[in-house]
């Protein structure tokens, strides 16, 4: 984790609100007699990553300048140098420890890498920057992570051999933090695609709530239509055999009308019975659609 933190962190730089902190870029160089050369910068823009590296090597041209905006298989490396008697720390953002030690070995011709090793705790250090003043050249800034000021002091001067440093300006990102911040980042996102899934889910079951209730209601509609429309039948057909009884002799008015009483009684009972049904059908509907939405 820790070996893709510190480049997370520094690739947030390039789009954080802060735009004065520098940025990671890749700088391909060619240089006369020598072919081409990858370098890896700290800078605040395009020209000022060229403007560093084509520093470092006075005779080079920079044809591809990158901004290195998310890790992209690349790990820092940081290496403990000789060069010219002086022993420095540098570190470097490559693809791998080959890749890293072509890298240093142009960066310092007259050095010797003593070790060389995968940056995977940046506890205690931190970025340092300076302006760099060399006879001939426009004033430019660069950057380096290191343990302490007079450590980063001593690596700078050993990329800009005979230029004037400015003040070291320690930068507000915390290397040592970027774990935090990685950890925190992930699990905010975690957190919002669960809530996502767990919104998308909601919505789901409620549309399927919905789309059973609208069914359901239509069902216990066309049902309690269906009951009183068959009550209303038996209740005719109990009026029209009840007055033919009459007619015939059969029954007495008062027996017919009696008859007629009970058949309307009968139908207005099974019409009351199958709106309740329907009620109680809709209102278990209802609420299936509110526990959907509550749940």
């Amino acid at each position: 984790m820790k070996r893709w933190s510190l480049a997370a962190g520094m690739m947030c730089w390039a789009v954080a609100a802060v735009a004065a902190d520098p940025a990671p870029y890749e700088v391909r160089i060619s240089v006369p007699g020598e072919g081409e050369r990858v370098e890896s910068v700290l800078a605040r823009s395009r020209a000022a990553a060229t403007d560093v590296v084509e520093a470092r090597y006075p005779q080079a041209q920079a044809f591809s300048v990158r901004e290195l905006r998310s890790p992209a298989g690349r790990e820092w490396y940081t290496a403990r140098l000789s060069v010219n008697g002086t022993n420095i720390v540098d570190t470097v953002l490559s693809r791998g420890s080959g890749e890293a030690r072509r890298m240093l070995n142009s960066r310092y011709p007259q050095g010797t890498i003593v070790s060389l090793n995968r940056l995977t705790d940046t506890a205690g250090q931190a970025f340092y920057e300076t302006s760099v003043l060399r006879q001939g050249t426009p004033a430019f800034k660069d950057a380096v992570l290191a343990g302490s000021p007079s450590e980063a002091r001593k690596t700078l001067q050993a990329r800009h051999p005979g230029a004037s440093l400015g003040s070291l300006s320690r930068l507000s990102v915390d290397p040592s933090g970027d774990d935090r911040r990685e950890a925190a980042r992930k699990a905010a996102d975690e957190k919002r695609a669960a809530e996502k899934k767990a919104a998308d889910e909601k919505a789901a079951r409620i549309r399927q709530a919905q789309q059973e209730e609208r069914q359901a209601i239509a069902e216990a509609s066309k049902a309690a239509q269906s009951q009183k429309t068959a009550a209303r039948k038996a209740s005719d057909a109990a009026i029209r055999d009840a007055q033919k009884a009459g007619r015939d002799g059969k029954l007495t008015t008062a027996e017919v009308q009696k008859r007629i009483r009970d058949a309307r009684k009968q139908a207005a009972d099974a019409s009351r019975e199958a709106d309740r049904e329907a009620q109680a059908r809709k209102l278990a509907a209802r609420k299936a659609t509110q526990k959907a939405r509550t749940k």
